[in-house]
């Protein structure tokens, strides 16, 4: 089970997934408009939630932003489904990114940039934790991401499927090529620092 602290990506896991959250610890007097908000969306979605002084809130998670969440796991797509979900998906195929904190914010930007979907290799790579969650502000509920067990693989199959893939020296300014023509991007991170 995943604990959530950060306040928009509780929000929108409770807008957009409800069915992956099992509870929420609210402070007790809160008055922020999100946390009003968070309550709405908890009952309108029949979310149990409880009020705690700030107190026994801190010794469950000290970094709080008012409300803790409780949820399940995110479950992956597959590439089939993403594939299949749009006419041409744009797609970003992640290597070498093993840090919680970079796929989370990697995930928000390409929520933010229209990516349809993320592919990310089932070994040496960052899964959808807690921190990732928080971290992607909520994007990953909105995110299709799905593991593969060999990246160079499904880059084949893409291939086979007529997609095209757009490196990272041509997404630089200048390049000449709108970023909407291409199908996939692909990123590779440099490892972690030993």
């Amino acid at each position: 089970m995943e604990k959530i602290t950060r306040l928009n990506s509780l929000l929108e896991a409770v807008k957009h997934s409800p069915e992956r959250v099992n509870r929420i610890l609210i402070l007790e007097g809160a008055k922020r408009p999100k946390i009003a908000e968070l309550i709405l969306w908890a009952r309108r979605n029949h979310i149990p939630f409880s009020f705690l002084p700030a107190k026994r809130l801190r010794i469950i998670e000290k970094g709080h932003q008012g409300a803790v969440g409780f949820l399940t796991a995110k479950e992956y797509s597959t590439l089939d489904s993403i594939l299949a979900s749009k006419g041409i998906p744009f797609l970003v195929l992640l290597d070498g990114i093993e840090d919680p904190q970079n796929l989370g914010a990697i995930i928000r930007t390409a929520e933010g940039a229209g990516v349809d979907g993320i592919l990310i290799p089932e070994r040496r790579a960052a899964t959808l934790t807690g921190a990732v969650v928080s971290v992607s502000a909520g994007a990953v509920e909105h995110m299709k991401v799905a593991r593969v067990k060999n990246l160079a693989r499904a880059m084949e199959e893409l291939k086979v499927s007529e997609r095209r893939t757009c490196r990272g020296r041509q997404l630089r300014p200048g390049a000449g090529r709108p970023l909407t023509r291409w199908g996939i991007a692909i990123i590779a991170g440099c490892g972690s620092a030993r």
